[in-house]
């Protein structure tokens, strides 16, 4: 009988998120074709992740991603030796707290402010001053984040396949890779490789001066 633990159940539930994550990943890549190419796609993902039948679990799982990583890291402080090791608890640690701010983000967009959270809700902060230089590394890191986290996680479950100088070459590859991608991906949201045009809408928040009482 499968008797499950924490670290298990976080786990079980990382596999299922991934999916997730990496579909959100692949639709944020299509940037490279174009705004409404990303849109149009995204649109489409909708159809199934917004479904209440997959949404709300989703988001049990997010919940549940968030806080046992904490934990996890916490009972775990101190026993961390390797800098894989360390770099995974730390991107956990960034992970959490992109994934808290931005179900917050998405939230509050589709409530208060009665928008459609897509590519151009994501990334007007980019087209803002100063506002760029607060959502550029944010975003830059979320993206690293999780290919080191990955890649922590691809080292551990090779482990009794290859010798541990074969895993950290893997992990070091996934990890620069994900620098690559990142890079990539702020470049085209910033509109480096085409022009973005952000609706007037999106850019409200951060170009419009607070109500004084």
């Amino acid at each position: 009988m499968l008797r499950l633990s924490l670290p298990l159940c976080h786990r079980l539930s990382a596999m299922v998120l991934g999916i997730f994550i990496l579909l959100h990943l692949a639709n944020h890549a299509l940037i490279f074709a174009g705004a409404q190419v990303h849109i149009n796609a995204m649109n489409t993902l909708r159809g199934i992740y917004q479904h209440p039948v997959m949404e709300w679990p989703l988001l049990f799982f997010c919940g549940f991603q968030i806080i046992s990583g904490l934990v996890l890291v916490y009972i775990r402080r101190g026993q961390r030796r390797s800098m894989l090791d360390r770099a995974q608890a730390l991107s956990g640690v960034y992970m959490a707290f992109f994934l808290s701010n931005h179900l917050v983000a998405v939230l509050y967009g589709r409530i208060a402010l009665e928008l459609d959270t897509n590519l151009y809700f994501g990334i007007a902060g980019i087209h803002s001053s100063p506002y760029f230089l607060f959502f550029i590394p944010y975003y830059f890191l979320a993206v690293l984040a999780i290919f080191i986290h990955i890649s922590a996680a691809v080292h551990w479950l090779l482990r009794n396949r290859f010798e541990r100088v074969i895993r950290n070459r893997i992990s070091m590859t996934m990890i620069a890779a994900g620098g690559i991608f990142a890079t990539l991906l702020l470049l085209a949201f910033a509109g480096v490789n085409q022009d973005i045009s952000i609706p007037e809408e999106y850019l409200a928040p951060y170009t419009q001066a607070p109500t004084q009482t």
